[in-house]
């Protein structure tokens, strides 16, 4: 039907992808951050695209901490208009919100993990229960990136979720 003009009133603290959101004609919803993208006219494009530039060394900010990379690519036309590649070896497209001027150092509590190793207490193709603001939910791993696991919901009103860890437990 298309895009819905609204304003996020909050943040889900179990989940990063999720908002609440109020839309303008008065219908409020969670909604994942892929169904959500800035309003036309406000000039985001041009105000991140100022900011850093290629070869820049930044920190990318994850559930697990800051991790440092250098910016290869930047699409001022993207919503997450610069490209990192990590220290680490994972590379991403990256909104400024979640980047800071590098520094360098690998966060500490995490210095022996990369994002590809998977924490021994969950895997791809585990059924879990997921923590939310609206109860228990049983699902599936399906998909393991950047220290969170990508959960399908067995209620398939239920959107694919990426959760942090600490959020999981097994069935």
């Amino acid at each position: 039907q298309g895009w819905l003009r609204s304003t996020i009133t909050k943040k889900d603290t179990n989940f990063d992808n999720r908002y609440y959101v109020k839309a303008d004609d008065g219908s409020q919803l969670w909604m994942t951050d892929d169904l959500i993208r800035p309003c036309s006219g406000t000039n985001t494009e041009n105000t991140q695209a100022a900011s850093y530039k290629i070869g820049d060394r930044v920190d990318g900010k994850f559930t697990s901490g800051w991790y440092p990379g250098t910016i290869t690519e930047i699409n001022s036309n993207n919503d997450k208009p610069y490209f990192v590649e990590y220290d680490d070896g994972d590379k991403r497209w990256m909104s400024e919100v979640h980047l800071r001027s590098g520094s360098g150092n690998n966060n500490t509590e995490n210095t022996q993990e990369t994002t590809t190793a998977q924490p021994t207490s969950f895997k791809v193709g585990d059924k879990v229960i997921v923590k939310t603001t609206q109860g228990d939910k049983k699902g599936k791993i399906i998909k393991y990136a950047s220290h969170k696991y990508l959960v399908k919901f067995t209620d398939p009103r239920l959107g694919d979720t990426w959760c942090k860890p600490g959020n999981l437990e097994h069935q």
